[in-house]
């Protein structure tokens, strides 16, 4: 046996084992498929080991096939000595779509590895956060009542309620200081000496302040305040 042989049944060992879909390719041929790597695409193990790198197309989504040839050069035999990764989604044999994280990476003897963590479960949880997270923002401007958002006392929110009776835009307001809305640098301070005491203490808190709008027109207004996070105060 060749030292290629002999580093090849060692690695296969070890692979066997791993909960990560491991294919390792060489001269544009995929040599060896781990059963998780199986049970990741549906695929049998021998369907898979008779792969070339034009068939590995098969298992990539159409749609991004042209970043995963362009950055896993699955067929470059020049490919350099880095580690690749990319996010991408596999197409299974049950026609399923899931979502992974790709890793590619040269091993002795010019061997290609594959690896592949299975995320469907992760994106589709940040899917969901993201629409329940746009739900909540359009509940927020639904309502007739100005609503802002801070942390350090950086605005991080704005509804439009609040930006269309200060006659801001929601990006003129998100990311600066909150003494944008305050009518002078006194009254943002005398603010934030009454009132984050007050929050800090009893979670919530409120106080009468003036705001000045865009157009220089200074307006009375009761300011509540409360934690969203009683464990992150800021």
């Amino acid at each position: 046996m060749t030292a290629r042989d002999d580093f090849l049944d060692v690695y296969r060992t070890i692979a066997e084992h791993l909960s990560q879909g491991i294919a390792l390719i060489e001269h544009g041929e995929v040599i060896y498929a781990n059963p998780a790597l199986a049970r990741l695409t549906g695929y049998s193990r021998e369907h898979l080991q008779t792969l070339q790198a034009s068939g590995v197309a098969s298992l990539i989504h159409p749609a991004d096939l042209p970043v995963v040839f362009q950055h896993l050069a699955l067929e470059d035999e020049t490919r350099s000595q880095g580690q690749v990764h990319l996010q991408t989604r596999l197409c299974t044999a049950q026609g399923e779509t899931r979502w992974v994280e790709m890793y590619s990476s040269l091993l002795p003897h010019g061997v290609q590895q594959i690896l592949c963590v299975d995320i469907s479960d992760r994106v589709q949880a940040e899917e969901s956060l993201h629409a329940q997270a746009a739900w909540i923002e359009h509940l927020l401007d639904s309502v007739p009542i100005g609503i802002g958002m801070v942390q350090n006392r950086i605005l991080t929110f704005a509804n439009q309620t609040l930006c269309r009776w200060l006659g801001y835009a929601r990006e003129e307001l998100v990311g600066q200081s909150a003494r944008i809305l305050y009518v002078d640098d006194e009254e943002f301070a005398r603010v934030g000496r009454k009132k984050i005491p007050e929050v800090l203490a009893r979670g919530e808190g409120g106080i009468q302040t003036r705001f000045r709008c865009k157009d220089g027109t200074v307006v009375d207004v009761w300011l509540q305040t409360s934690l969203i996070d009683p464990q992150a105060p800021d």
